[in-house]
């Protein structure tokens, strides 16, 4: 499963959308290969409510992580730093990009 995190935007086509990080952390968590998340896009921010850094720590304090994940924005030039740091500290054996992430094939 590709799965996209945003509350405002809609998922791409071949992803799986969400808009919450609790449906996003019950995803990641859910077992059963036919569940696996093989990548993971969220957004430079979410919502007044919800910050996609609380996904982002509960990533990294349980050890979970997609091969890929995409963090992305809807403002051109916005840098999302600050989550791909954490993420390419805790997963080196990741691939975490700055960018939208694909249509799937």
């Amino acid at each position: 499963m590709r799965l996209f995190v945003d509350h405002a935007r809609q998922a791409p086509k071949g992803w799986h959308g969400t808009k919450s990080v609790a449906t996003a952390v019950n995803l990641l968590n859910s077992p059963g290969p036919e569940n696996r998340v093989e990548a993971l896009s969220i957004p430079h921010r979410l919502s007044a409510v919800e910050s996609p850094l609380n996904l982002v720590d509960w990533m990294i304090q349980n050890k979970v992580c997609p091969p890929k994940v995409y963090i992305h924005s809807k403002v051109e030039g916005s840098a999302p730093t600050e989550m791909a740091r954490r993420l390419k500290y805790a997963f080196p054996d990741r691939e975490i990009f700055e960018e939208e992430p694909p249509e799937a094939e």
